[in-house]
């Protein structure tokens, strides 16, 4: 039997694309009818408690220990058929590093695979951070290269990170990656900006917006269907 799975999206930093990845993974699952619900724990920019509301969407602050089992008990609580997409705040690195274990060790007691999702920009600093994801992670990491952050949308633009050291290292442990496509600035106003659910968009959009929004959509289904199944 398959087991249940924990998306869990990081980054370590702002303006990477974590909201939008763990907003569409969630919307991925609600659109195929696969049980799931939404952890935010982010308390300064909760987008996703914003876009779908508490009763899709839990809020959880996971800064300390009492904070991670309390996040343990949310998950707890649910239905035993329910996946788990988290999203999770910038400059959280210190509260997972101390808390790496308490979460893994509750999480595989409850039955979950941990799906580490990992959105990057082509900076430096995201290569450094890749390096500190992997001293705390022992769970490979699937890597979405956001092309929506990166000017002229090209994937060239990755190419130094794609040819690091902390980057084959991971595709070495298992790990993967993937392109997150660029959502034109008009649809992304209009959906992401004002909130709204992934999986309702279409309905609220113009017969265009509603084709140019399902072509992004279709780009990323193709992308995440390896880290979905």
């Amino acid at each position: 039997m398959n087991k249940r799975k924990l998306y869990f999206v990081s980054g370590f930093k702002g303006g990477i694309g974590k909201s939008m990845l763990a907003s569409f993974v969630l919307s991925y699952l609600l659109r195929h009818q696969i049980p799931v619900k939404g952890i935010d724990t982010d308390q300064t920019n909760p987008d996703m408690v914003a876009a779908y509301g508490q009763d899709l969407v839990s809020l959880a602050y996971v800064e300390d220990r009492s904070g991670w089992l309390t996040f343990l008990d949310c998950v707890n609580s649910e239905q035993k058929d329910t996946n788990f997409v988290v999203n999770t705040p910038a400059g959280s690195v210190s509260a997972l590093k101390d808390n790496i274990q308490i979460f893994r060790k509750g999480a595989q007691r409850l039955g979950f695979e941990i799906v580490v999702l990992w959105p990057m920009i082509p900076s430096r600093d995201c290569q450094t951070l890749l390096s500190n994801a992997l001293d705390i992670f022992s769970e490979p990491l699937h890597i979405g290269l956001n092309l929506h952050m990166v000017e002229g949308k090209s994937e060239y633009a990755f190419d130094d990170i794609i040819e690091s050291s902390a980057f084959r290292e991971n595709l070495e442990r298992g790990g993967s990656y993937f392109f997150m496509p660029n959502m034109i600035d008009r649809i992304k106003g209009r959906v992401i900006d004002a909130r709204v659910p992934l999986h309702l968009a279409k309905e609220k959009l113009d017969i265009v917006d509603s084709i140019e929004f399902e072509d992004w959509e279709e780009k990323f289904d193709s992308q995440l269907l390896k880290v979905i199944q």
